[in-house]
């Protein structure tokens, strides 16, 4: 910051912390429309919006832009606060929308940080790109296991992410072409009762991609990192010896461009 008004030359009244970690494109200064003290804007090559308090010149909030369109987002059922974006600059992002700071408005939050002179961060996000160096195009929170995420890319690759440490692992198998949608398959065995305690219903999910090739697989992303079950392959083995099978099998003998699984995993609908 410069002060213009001093008949002296031009000195450096305040540094900004750096907070920018590329090139700086505009400042602006806004009038908070609630206790009307000034505050600065800044935005910058980083793809990062920040507020500052003009009494501190301290960072009262930050925006984490997108760096490429956005694919595709899901919701965890467990967690419906946080969702995750895929995005086309090859990673994805993770969203607190209803954290307490997130709960209140922009004016109202900024207003009350620039009277407290504390920072807060009204988009607390989180991102992951470390192994994925392609598009997200796809993704699915699995069912029953927090943080959680099976993602496809559009170079074809299909894996497992967890937003609680960061990690990723890639099935061996991918599609020829960009994965179309990911999901899981969901399978609830029966609550039993074991001496005099009912022990609840377990959930075990498999998941499932469908890509640009017409081929929909069954990954299995445990540490023995076997290879994909072909469907295709599956139902033709498992009905080629049945009568009146025929009209069943030319379904599975054309590309397939979507599919679904209902709630417990019984039943497969597929769309060629």
């Amino acid at each position: 910051m410069f002060n213009v008004s001093e008949s002296t030359p031009l000195t450096v009244v305040k540094k900004l912390a750096q907070q920018h970690s590329r090139p700086v494109f505009t400042i602006c200064t806004v009038v908070s429309s609630t206790d009307e003290k000034e505050v600065v804007i800044t935005s910058s090559m980083d793809r990062q919006i920040v507020c500052w308090n003009t009494d501190s010149w301290k960072q009262l909030w930050r925006i984490q832009t997108l760096g490429g369109f956005v694919y595709c987002l899901d919701s965890s059922i467990m967690d419906p606060g946080t969702i995750a974006l895929g995005i086309g600059d090859n990673t994805v992002r993770f969203w607190s929308s209803l954290t307490k700071e997130n709960s209140q408005t922009m004016a109202t939050k900024t207003a009350a940080a620039v009277s407290s002179g504390i920072s807060v961060d009204p988009f607390e996000s989180s991102t992951i790109w470390k192994g994925l160096q392609s598009k997200v195009v796809s993704i699915a929170y699995h069912p029953s296991e927090p943080g959680t995420l099976g993602f496809g890319l559009d170079d074809g690759r299909v894996g497992l992410m967890s937003n609680l440490d960061g990690s990723i692992r890639a099935s061996p198998t991918s599609h020829k072409g960009s994965v179309y949608s990911v999901s899981w398959r969901r399978v609830v065995s029966a609550a039993r009762i074991e001496g005099e305690q009912q022990q609840s219903a377990a959930v075990a999910a498999t998941l499932w991609s469908c890509g640009k090739d017409g081929v929909i697989l069954q990954h299995d992303l445990s540490e023995g990192k076997r290879k994909a079950v072909n469907l295709d392959q599956l139902v033709v083995s498992a009905m080629k010896d049945k009568p009146d099978a025929q009209q069943t099998l030319m379904l599975f003998q054309i590309q397939h461009g979507v599919f679904a699984w209902n709630h417990d995993g019984s039943l497969l609908a597929v769309g060629n």
